[in-house]
């Protein structure tokens, strides 16, 4: 195996988590990226509020006590789900931090999140919604990239997977 090398600038990466993926695609690409440059990874899954919970909370028909516990509820649905990534990626040897956070729109979370981990690059998936879809809602990819001044890599649903035979999560 070759040993890690460490480019100037990419000490530090955010990986941006679909909680509606697998992520197995994003979790090749994260492991030869970091493997390679011997950068920490920062795991990103933003737990998205439902519209309609937070429209209730705003007519005040939803007391911030219920709020909080649907934040819980949902943050506890998706914690296996990132600590799962986590525990596979750091028995690879990967320096991983993983982080959940909550909010509406998922684009500024993960600018902010990026911004405040230091990351040199952000990692995403882009979903295919069709033209149509696309055009009338726009994609949280599309939002970060016209928003950052941070690379961002964009891995496309349909692109070959990022590992081969030799890694060990493949």
């Amino acid at each position: 195996m070759n040993t890690p090398i460490n480019p100037p600038g990419l000490q530090r990466m955010l990986v941006a988590l679909d909680p509606f993926d697998s992520n197995d695609l994003l979790e090749g690409y994260v492991y030869r990226i970091a493997s390679w440059s011997n950068a920490d990874v920062v795991l990103l899954l933003v737990c998205e509020l439902a519209q309609e919970t937070l429209i209730l909370f705003r007519k005040q028909l939803l007391p911030p006590e219920q709020l909080e516990e649907e934040i819980q509820s949902r943050e506890k649905a998706l914690e296996p789900q990132l600590m799962d990534l986590a525990v596979r990626l750091r028995k690879a040897g990967i320096k991983v931090f993983p982080r959940l956070a909550h909010g509406r729109k998922i684009g500024d979370m993960i600018l902010k999140a990026a911004s405040a981990e230091g990351a040199q690059l952000i990692v995403m998936g882009n979903r295919s919604h069709g033209a149509i879809k696309s055009l009338l809602i726009g994609s949280v990819t599309d939002y970060v990239l016209h928003r950052t001044d941070i690379p961002l890599l964009i891995i496309p649903d349909d692109s070959p997977r990022g590992g081969d035979e030799s890694s060990p999560l493949v």
